[in-house]
Formats: structure tokens, sequence, C-alpha cells
């Protein structure tokens, strides 16, 4: 996979979002789902009753559980994703700041609306980024 990072930094720094297609591969993103896993199997206490299934579509998003590095220190260690980021910052450091995990079951959960997630990361700066990915297939419209 080629990637031109200098196009990627420009649109990264004018659009507040990048996408770069086949930055992980099979088995990096394999990595990442079951660190996805890891957090519906380790809940946060605040969260786990909202884990409940019902036999409706669920709608479920989780994040700052102080074990992460449990279920995602394999993945971060070997994802790409940290690379990318100081590429996309000139940067030669990049820390890992929080997991967030949303699992929307059913057409009936609702699209999240375009947004930045700046407006509600507690830090400032310009060099902050959100990893987004899917473990489904999507339609271009359905995607960020």
């Amino acid at each position: 996979m080629s990637i031109d990072w200098n196009a990627a930094r420009e649109a990264y720094k004018r659009d507040g979002a990048v996408h770069i297609p086949g930055l992980l591969n099979g088995e990096q993103l394999a990595a990442a789902l079951e660190a996805w896993e890891w957090s519906l199997a380790n809940p946060t206490k605040m969260n786990a009753p909202r884990l409940k299934r019902d036999g409706t579509p669920l709608f479920y998003a989780d994040s700052f559980n102080r074990r992460v590095l449990d279920g995602y220190r394999d993945m971060l260690e070997t994802s790409p994703i940290p690379e990318a980021c100081a590429r996309l910052w000139g940067t030669e450091l990049v820390w890992f700041i929080y997991e967030q995990v949303f699992l929307k079951e059913g057409g009936d959960t609702g699209r999240t609306p375009w947004h930045q997630d700046g407006s509600y990361i507690p830090m400032d700066g310009e060099d902050n980024a959100t990893a987004w990915i899917t473990f489904d297939p999507l339609s271009k419209s359905d995607s960020l």
C-alpha cells in the first residue's frame, strides 16, 4: 500500500479528517476487532447496565475503561495508527489517551451526524486524532 503522506497531511489540516484506506491490514483489523470485543466483554461499571439485550436493536457506547491496556496493549503496539498520526502531525511522539467503543445494531439505532470530536475531548492542541474503524461493510454515504 502506498500512501501519499503529503496529500494526507494537507487533507487533515484542511478538513480536520483524512481517509486512509487500507491502513490496517487483515491481521491488524482482526486485532482491533479483538480489542473492541474485549471492551464489550469488560464494560465500565457505569455503562455495563446499558449492554443488556432485550431483543431490540442495541445502541451502546463506552469509554475510559481503567483496564483498557489489558485488552488493547497488543493491538496498540502493532498498529500503524500511531505512525500515521506522527506522519500527519510531523512529530515523533504519539500518546494513546483512551478508547471509545460503539455498538449499533439494526437499522433503528439512528445515524450519528457529522461532528468534530474535538469539542468533547479533554485536551487542546492541533495534534489530536480519533481513529474511526468500522468492522462492518458500509456504503460511502454511511461512512465518515
